[in-house]
């Protein structure tokens, strides 16, 4: 699948690809879409969720830009 994202630390929009990733999979509880148009802010490269955890871990990367998503779900697991 394509999408923009960050395979480097903290930076400006310089560091942001666009390219190809593997396709996540879907866990329990959670959904995956088909992303139709994405809107990425300058603010999410300052975030601290962008670049740890809840729990202060680092993200792996490549870290997936975008959070503003126009999509359609293709994929749900509600139970495991």
């Amino acid at each position: 699948m394509k999408a923009a994202y960050i395979t480097v630390q903290q930076g400006g929009p310089e560091v942001i690809e666009y390219g190809d990733v593997e396709q996540p999979h879907v866990g329990v509880g959670e959904i995956l879409l088909q992303v139709h148009a994405v809107g990425i802010s300058p603010q999410e490269l300052e975030w601290v969720p962008t670049w740890k955890t809840a729990d202060g871990q680092e993200r792996a990367k490549p870290i997936i830009m975008g959070h503003e998503i126009s999509g359609s779900v293709v994929d749900l697991l509600t139970s495991s």
